[in-house]
């Protein structure tokens, strides 16, 4: 039972240090660093997605239209472009009947060349499936805001509508940069194209939907997917913190309208084509057939190179891939929320709690460790077959604390069971028993158990008398010596010394370490205390003291055994017939006799000379009891 107890506290105390962790670590920048530091590392654990054929995710159904290093060498400066050069793109392109158009280009001025902006409106309207950009901002400095009032009213028709049901906790813009008037009327949607890291720097998420002047707008990846599946603005409704709906698809977001990105693998998992091919038809149309096509820029001095969890030089247009490809295939990648986390935590501290209270430390830091190992596993199996995000660092760090928790407790209240065993049985015996009772306590049970033992009784014959004739501080003198001597002999045998009675003495052996020879042991105390009270007398003589001699009786039998008492005052003794008979035997025993029963006799028998004495009557017994009178140790 104190056993079962002192697990259920130790389970207690886990879940107690498991609360307190997840609650300290939690909104703490560090840790939230940590964590998403274990999510770029599972990114790079993984590594590309393969395509599952039979669940049509083909990263071929996305093709990105390069402006790379050789277009620029090419066809000059990009800011020089003009943009009938994009009016042919989106000529050539739609000929081969692509499911979408998106221009990672914002177009927010007119051109110098009215004829220009008139070739690009005029590819984008023929087209019919053409999504520009917008930038959406909360801050001024970020955009300049250029929504006339005539752009702002067309602008609103491409928002989005917002449950009734649900509050609006989207992020606000205050500011946007609009393309121009002409090109707002012909394209069939328009996204922001703003990426908004993490505090680090690294593009983890993307605000699905924000919203501008009350109204809700989508991002450019989110319309694109949008027009690739034919999906019209009636049978969208954003929920907010929920999902954004698109007929039956529902696209997860949290209640910022963020989604996290699930990248398929590192920078260029996608199709490439650079710029100028297109521009010079240098690839069949037919390749382009049922894609979603977008237009952006891996050249490093246009400034679209982004951090993400595989490179600090990712390509932005391929984080707007990334999310297309997770919108079209429905692989979303999904967290967990801070209750579940808080589950986990309170699981894992219960589970090592438990098998920390349950072990010995060996065992419980293998078994800690195979948990934590097991747990790390578990993490990236989610993470690579189900893109569930389990998290890492609070489970890890509870699991760590709850372990540490449970062993400082412990060792701290094993400590403090060793300094009680240690005041109850140094005062019994040797300090070599206590050592051992303390190096494993199993060897122990307190509060009582029946066993077999030796039990070893003696007696100072005509001590009475003598002590009349000498002085109190003589009597104590002697008393002290003789006592001091024989104590040393028991625990030098392993024996426990039960009690001084008088001018008597109890001990036992066998408890609380048993050893199968108690019956020896208790014998050859007896044989050396006898020698050692002549050396005794030898010494007293000297000092003209009287000579002691003693009577002992020695009896082996099951007596019970532990702590017994009240609550204010408890011993550890021995109790039982056996005791009551081993008392007789001592009170029969003459001066300077050893009288031992049956039962102690044939387990001594191989290293003893004993005489065979006539049956006696013990008060409280039936039966006669034999018994027999120790002469000397045999000779080997």
């Amino acid at each position: 039972m104190k056993r079962i107890i002192f697990i259920i506290w130790g389970i207690i105390l886990s879940l107690v240090v498991s609360s307190l962790v997840y609650y300290a670590t939690d909104h703490i920048y560090i840790f939230e660093d940590f964590e998403f530091k274990t999510l770029d590392l599972r990114f790079k654990l993984r590594g590309k997605v393969h395509p599952i054929k039979k669940k049509e995710v083909i990263f071929g159904d996305i093709i990105i239209v390069d402006i790379d290093e050789k277009s620029l060498k090419r066809l000059g400066k990009f800011y020089g472009w003009p943009r009938s050069y994009h009016a042919k793109a989106i000529n050539f392109i739609s000929s081969g009947k692509p499911k979408a158009i998106g221009f990672d280009i914002l177009f927010s001025e007119r051109d110098k060349d009215i004829f220009q902006d008139i070739a690009l409106c005029k590819a984008t309207k023929s087209a019919g499936n053409v999504i520009h950009s917008i930038a959406l901002s909360v801050s001024e400095d970020e955009v300049v805001d250029v929504v006339d009032s005539r752009r702002e009213r067309l602008f609103d028709k491409f928002s989005y509508s917002l449950s009734k049901e649900k509050k609006n906790t989207l992020l606000k813009n205050n500011y946007a940069s609009l393309p121009i008037l002409s090109l707002m009327e012909v394209s069939s949607g328009l996204g922001y194209f703003n990426i908004m890291p993490n505090y680090d720097g690294i593009t983890r998420d993307v605000c699905l939907v924000s919203t501008y002047k009350g109204k809700v707008y989508p991002c450019f990846a989110l319309e694109i997917a949008r027009v690739a599946l034919g999906i019209k603005k009636k049978d969208v409704e954003v929920f907010s913190g929920e999902y954004v709906k698109f007929k039956d698809i529902k696209i997860p977001i949290d209640k910022e309208g963020r989604m996290l990105v699930n990248y398929t693998g590192p920078a260029y998992s996608f199709q490439y084509i650079p710029y100028y091919w297109v521009l010079e038809k240098r690839v069949p149309k037919e390749i382009f057939e049922d894609k979603i096509i977008l237009f952006g820029t891996s050249a490093a001095g246009l400034m679209d190179l982004r951090s993400t969890p595989f490179s600090r030089s990712f390509p932005g247009v391929e984080i707007h891939a990334n999310i297309i490809h997770n919108i079209k295939n429905s692989n979303y990648l999904a967290g967990v929320s801070k209750g579940f986390t808080f589950c986990i935590v309170l699981l894992l501290g219960a589970i090592v709690g438990l098998f920390s209270s349950f072990f010995g430390l060996i065992s419980s830091v293998i078994t800690v460790f195979f948990i934590l190992i097991f747990y790390v596993i578990t993490t990236l199996y989610y993470f690579e077959m189900l893109n569930i995000w389990l998290p890492s660092v609070q489970p890890l760090l509870v699991i760590i604390f709850s372990f540490l928790a449970v062993w400082i407790y412990r060792y701290r209240f094993e400590e403090r069971e060793k300094r009680k065993i240690k005041n109850i049985f140094e005062k019994y015996v040797a300090r070599q028993i206590v050592n051992e009772i303390l190096s494993d306590p199993k060897k122990l049970k307190l509060g009582g158990e029946k066993k077999e033992i030796t039990i070893m009784f003696s007696d100072i014959r005509e001590f009475t008398s003598l002590s009349e004739n000498l002085m109190p501080e003589e009597v104590v003198s002697i008393l002290n010596r003789y006592f001091s001597s024989m104590a040393k002999i028991i625990f030098k045998n392993g024996g426990t010394l039960d009690k001084f009675i008088g001018d008597g003495i109890m001990a036992f052996f066998g408890s609380p370490v048993y050893t199968s020879d108690h019956a020896q042991k208790a014998v050859l105390t007896a044989i050396e205390m006898q020698k050692e009270l002549s050396k005794l007398n030898k010494k007293w003589k000297e000092e003209g003291k009287p000579s002691l001699s003693i009577g002992i009786g020695i009896n082996t039998g099951e007596a019970v055994v532990g702590n017994i008492g009240s609550d204010e005052r408890m011993e550890y003794t021995a109790i039982g017939d056996n005791i009551n008979l081993c008392a007789r035997l001592q009170i029969f025993a003459e001066a300077e006799q050893i009288i031992i029963s049956e039962s102690t006799y044939s387990q001594a028998i191989n290293i003893i000379e004993a005489e065979k004495l006539e049956l006696i009557k013990v008060k409280g017994r039936k039966k006669l009891v034999q018994t027999y009178k120790i002469i000397k140790l045999k000779e080997d």
